[in-house]
This record gives structure tokens, sequence and C-alpha cells, in this order.
């Protein structure tokens, strides 16, 4: 038996020290993850947008307020934090493994005889406090509480995704309704100027200068602004339900600021490939799963091996039958050790298959890295080519104005046709909705780029 237990404790001696070994980050090639076709000035070594707080990057009081309020109320928030808690018990429950299960378990027992018309009783009471203790073997225990610290971590990586997308989702609908206010607007004083053409054109008409199908075409343009201010006055009116039901408040009106006033920082970086990678929360997600594939292939590899556990007994024991005093104290210990034997086999496939989930983990981190340097990518090219349009955009308006002021007098002189007023006048109109509806893409772009960067963390 004394052999045996040495040899137990030389394979103990031996093999502890690689089941203890803590999860490494594994190195990764992020030296390219932002593509090469980003302009110098965004990929300065310099500090991160991400490292921002949201209120340095949207700095309208009123969407500030908006965003306060739905960290505070916003339903899957709240759900996050809770699971936060969850997971910090369940952290504290499996520190609580390296001590002893202890019970109290009292017992009495009461026994008649009955032998020629004579009876007897005894009775045994027992009040003993039994505890086991499974002695920490291959680092099974510590291997899972290391997984169970993994899971509270990630609970709070989960809290923080849920914290950046409400405040993105924010900002986007705060700032569409902002593009809508301005297209609608643009539409308003669009049909002002309409609704002075068609008086235009009927005075012209009386005055045999034009036709009735000249008169009848500009009212239906004019109708047909009504019926565009109609369908933004509804989609105003859904995008600020949305935003109401993202605050987790009845429905109304969303006290709001104006696109034109909105001012976000003139000058950004992506940072440098290794802040990426601590930012986003999804990138550290991945890393945990993968360091959870790690602990499980270690208890797996443990359970190979036998285990060792303690157990004992004591208490106070008593007897009445007929003996003065019969009360004494009652002890036992006892100590065993488990290998498994007919189990082998399954066990060494359950180590096989922890090993290959290892290896899936490991891909699944490396193809997110790649994702999220793909997303970064996306986000400052699409900023990059709305900052372009947007002198274009100015310079085109500006030019269909002229247009359209002319072509207006000319018709008056009747020099042209008014065909010519309602193309100039339509065209107007189109590049005036782009050119806000651009505005909020270049605005959209700069949350898109900020979420890629793990920003709203903060």
């Amino acid at each position: 038996m004394t052999k045996k237990i040495l040899i137990y404790l030389t394979s103990i001696l031996l093999c502890g020290c690689s089941f203890y070994k803590e999860f490494e980050k594994p190195e990764v090639e992020t030296q390219h993850i932002f593509g090469r076709n980003i302009e110098p000035q965004y990929l300065e070594d310099s500090t991160s947008m991400a490292r921002l707080s949201w209120k340095d990057v949207f700095t309208d009081v009123y969407l500030q307020r908006l965003i306060s309020h739905v960290l505070s109320n916003n339903a899957d928030m709240k759900i996050a934090n809770l699971n936060i808690d969850k997971a910090e018990a369940y952290l504290k429950t499996a520190r609580l493994n390296y001590l002893p299960t202890v019970n109290f378990n009292p017992q009495c027992q009461i026994t008649q005889t009955v032998w020629n018309d004579n009876s007897s009783t005894s009775k045994h009471f027992s009040m003993p406090i039994q505890a086991n203790w499974e002695i920490e073997t291959f680092g099974k225990i510590t291997n899972n509480k290391r997984k169970t610290s993994i899971d509270a971590s990630l609970a709070l990586d989960y809290a923080q995704a849920t914290r950046a997308r409400l405040i993105a989702a924010t900002a986007n609908l705060y700032y569409r309704l902002l593009m809508l206010d301005a297209q609608a607007a643009i539409a308003l004083e669009t049909k002002e100027g309409w609704d002075k053409t068609v008086e235009t054109m009927k005075a012209l008409k009386e005055a045999g200068m034009t036709n009735e199908a000249g008169v009848a075409q500009n009212e239906a343009n004019a109708i047909g602004i009504s019926m565009t201010i109609l369908d933004l006055d509804r989609q105003i009116n859904e995008v600020q339900n949305s935003l109401c039901i993202l605050l987790s408040r009845p429905l109304g009106t969303i006290v709001r600021g104006q696109l034109e006033d909105q001012v976000f920082p003139e000058s950004f970086s992506v940072g440098v490939p290794a802040e990426l990678l601590e930012n986003r929360p999804d990138i550290r997600e991945a890393e945990k799963n993968l360091a959870k594939t790690y602990y499980d292939v270690k208890i797996a590899k443990a359970s190979l091996y036998p285990s060792l556990s303690l157990s004992g007994m004591a208490g106070w024991t008593n007897n009445y039958g007929g003996i003065p005093n019969p009360g004494g104290f009652i002890a036992q210990a006892f100590a065993g050790a488990t290998q498994p034997i007919f189990a082998h086999k399954r066990l060494k496939y359950n180590y096989k298959n922890a090993q290959k989930d290892q290896e899936i983990a490991l891909i699944q981190y490396q193809q997110k890295i790649l994702e999220a340097g793909n997303e970064v990518n996306n986000a400052i090219l699409k900023y990059q080519t709305v900052k372009a349009k947007t002198e274009l955009y100015e310079s085109q308006v500006a030019a269909l104005e002229r247009a359209a002021m002319s072509t207006e007098l000319l018709m008056k002189h009747g020099s042209t046709t008014y065909l010519e007023v309602i193309t100039a006048q339509q065209s107007l109109l189109n590049a005036n909705l782009s050119r806000v509806a651009n505005k909020f893409e270049e605005i959209q772009s700069i949350i898109e780029v900020y979420t890629a960067l793990g920003g709203g963390c903060n």
C-alpha cells in the first residue's frame, strides 16, 4: 500500500507543473490588418478613436441625454448587468470547491423487541458531522475555477458589447431623425416655391404666354412634393417610435437639435492593431473562449489520472436500553484514491475532443480578428468617400440653384419652356435631399468607425 501511495505522489510531482500552467494568448499576424488602401493620416501611431469617451464623439447635448437614458433604462442593458452579477456568484461558488463539504446528519433509531410476552425498547441517537474533501490533484479544481473566472469576465465583455451597440443604435436613430427633419424642411421650402411657380404659370396663361399643359404640369409637381412631405412625416414618426422603444419609454416626441449644428472630432486615428485586440469585446470574447477550451483540455487530461479524496466523521452517539450513561464520542477518517478503469477509454475520447475544440476556437479567434480589420477598413473607406463627396454636393447644389433661378427668369420673359423650369426645380430638390443624405452618411460612417474600433465601452 505504501508503495502505491509513493508511486501516486511521484506521478503528481512529475506531471503536476504542466497541469497548472496558465493560458497564454497566441501570437497573431496584425501588421496589415487594416488594409493598405487607407489614407496615411488615419494610420498614425496615436491614440485610437476607440479610446475617446462617447461624450467626446457625440457632443450634441440632446443625444447625450438620450444615450445616458438608454444605458440606464434599456432592457438589454439591465439583463447584461444581471448576467454579470450571476457570473460573479458562480465564481465565488467555484472558489469554495477548495474547501471540504460538511454535512450535519443527526439520526434517531428506536427498536422494540417482543419475546414471550416481554418487550424491551432500545433507542440509538447519533449526531455526527460528516466531511468530504477532494484533494487538488492535476489541477482539476484550479482549472475549473479559472474557467469560471473566464465566464465572469465574458459576462463583462458581453455587457460592454451591449453598451457599445446601444450607443451606436441610439446615435444612428437620432441622426437619422435629424436628416429627415432637414429633408422635410427642404421639401416644405421647395413646395412654397413651387406653389409660387404655379401662380406665376396661371398668370402667364392669362397673358397668353403659356398653356394649360404648363399649369397642370406644375400643379402635379406641387402635389408630388406634398406627397413627399407626407412620407417624410411618416418616417419621422417611425424613427421617433424606434427611439422611444430603445429608451424603454412610451411613444412620444423626441426633443432634438439640428443636423447642421453637429460637430465631430476633426481628426482621428485607428491606432495600432494591438489596440483593436484589446478594445473590441467580440475579439476578447473569442480569446476567452479559446482560453476556456485550453482549460477544458487540462481538465480532460487530469481526468485520466487518479483522484484523491479525504472523508471523515465526528460526533456524539448515545444508546438507551438499560445501559447507564452509554453516551460517547465517535470519530472516523478515510482516505482514498480513485483510478478510472472501465471509463478510461471514454475519458480518453473526451480528451481528444477537447483538443479538437481548442483547435476550432483558435481558428474562430483568428477569423474574428480578420473580420474586425475588415470592418475598420470598410468604415474608414466609407468615411473617406463620403467626405470627398460633401464638397461635390455643395458645388452641385450651388450650380443647380443658379440653373433654377435662370430658367424661371427666362420663362417669365418667354424665352424658355415650362419643362426646363420643372426639370431644373426637380434636379435642385433631388440634389438638396441627396446632400442632406450624404451628411447623414458621413456621420453614420463616423459611428461605424468608432464601433468597429471597439469604442463605446467608456
